[in-house]
């Protein structure tokens, strides 16, 4: 191995999250903002003091203009500036990045929370559109409302709304009410998806089975024992 690269190896690397190099304009850091950053990101994970000698140097900057930087970064919240006390009980200063991952926390809740706003926007969409295309005709305001009202107030999901919807397609029963009356009773029975309700279709099904042998068997004549055995009970 030659030494330019037993050199590059010891130089190691930083490691920088794509959420950053993504967002960093979102945390208000301008080009030169967010390359002192990337900076103290690289001698925080080297375990090194920050030499502002040497970020002069690498940055192309003068002193001032790094220090301008450097309160910056502290002024919007990103880095923080510590003192603590060495392993030598001597007083250093060093940049404290938590501020930064706190940010990229929010940032990642606020894109999954828009995510999921859209999502659910959608999502209603698709429901409006299966009960027009079902009904065969515009949905009006105070069904629109219904619709509405079942999913944000009364919090039934859009499948369990459009598994309730294609029940009352197959009974030919067009009709709110009676759509509200299957949400109510499936809320009764635990009933929250595509399996919960097979499984209570099932359960119907097998208490109609059982009601049926019932009724045979009430039905069926009785027979004296000698009959089939060839033995009188009475002899």
């Amino acid at each position: 191995m030659d030494d330019a690269t037993v050199f590059m190896l010891k130089k190691g690397q930083t490691s920088i999250s794509n959420l950053l190099l993504e967002n960093y304009t979102d945390l208000g850091l301008n080009d030169g903002e967010f390359l002192l950053l990337l900076m103290l990101m690289k001698f925080d994970q080297q375990k090194e003091d920050v030499d502002l000698e040497a970020l002069s140097k690498m940055m192309g900057k003068t002193d001032a203009e790094i220090g301008t930087l450097l309160n910056n970064l502290i002024v919007k919240k990103v880095v923080e500036l510590r003192t603590v006390i060495d392993a030598s009980g001597r007083q250093r200063d060093c940049y404290d990045l938590s501020f930064l991952y706190e940010k990229l926390v929010q940032i990642v809740k606020n894109q999954l929370r828009t995510r999921s706003q859209k999502q659910e926007t959608a999502t209603k969409e698709q429901v409006f559109d299966s009960f027009q295309k079902e009904f065969g005709r515009p949905l009006s305001s105070i069904e629109l409302e219904e619709i509405r009202c079942w999913m944000e107030e009364d919090g039934y999901s859009p499948e369990i709304i459009l598994l309730a919807l294609k029940e009352a397609v197959l009974s030919q029963a067009y009709n709110f009410k009676y759509i509200d009356r299957i949400l109510i009773s499936w809320e009764k029975q635990n009933v929250h998806s595509a399996m919960d309700v097979q499984r209570v279709k099932d359960q119907r099904e097998e208490k109609k089975t059982n009601r049926k042998k019932k009724k045979g068997n009430a039905n069926r004549p009785k027979i004296p024992l000698s009959h089939w055995s060839g033995v009188d009970k009475d002899a």
